[in-house]
């Protein structure tokens, strides 16, 4: 596995395995073999209600929690910093990592603006 180091140090895996769509039993299947085959990075996002199946793959792999780069995203309605914060931390809390990896602003909202006519 390849990897890149960002500015904080942290080496993050250059390939990673996507849960779009991948739920329950046989989304944790996935995950197992994703996780089996050598994937470090698995991406996650709370749009994709599977967070829970991703932490329960994670417990279940037997793969030591410091080798796996975990990713979430946070969705438009928990833009500003307070929300990001509030929603980041119960986030990481469904998926339930021992340690928490990064949570990236896939989409975040412009501050809104009012429009006057001259």
């Amino acid at each position: 596995m390849e990897y890149i180091t960002l500015n904080n140090g942290v080496q993050m895996p250059m390939v990673g395995f996507g849960t779009w769509q991948i739920r329950g039993e046989a989304g944790e299947r996935a995950i197992l073999e994703a996780l089996e085959l050598g994937y470090r990075l698995l991406d996650t996002a709370r749009m994709y209600e599977n967070e829970e199946t991703v932490g329960r793959a994670v417990r279940q792999s037997g793969v030591p929690r410091r080798e796996i780069f975990l990713t979430t995203k946070l969705f438009s309605p928990s833009a500003g910093y307070r929300k990001a914060k509030r929603t980041s931390s119960a986030r990481w809390k469904r998926c339930r990592p021992t340690t928490s990896t990064c949570c990236c602003c896939t989409n975040p909202m412009r501050p809104r603006r009012r429009c006057t006519k001259r």
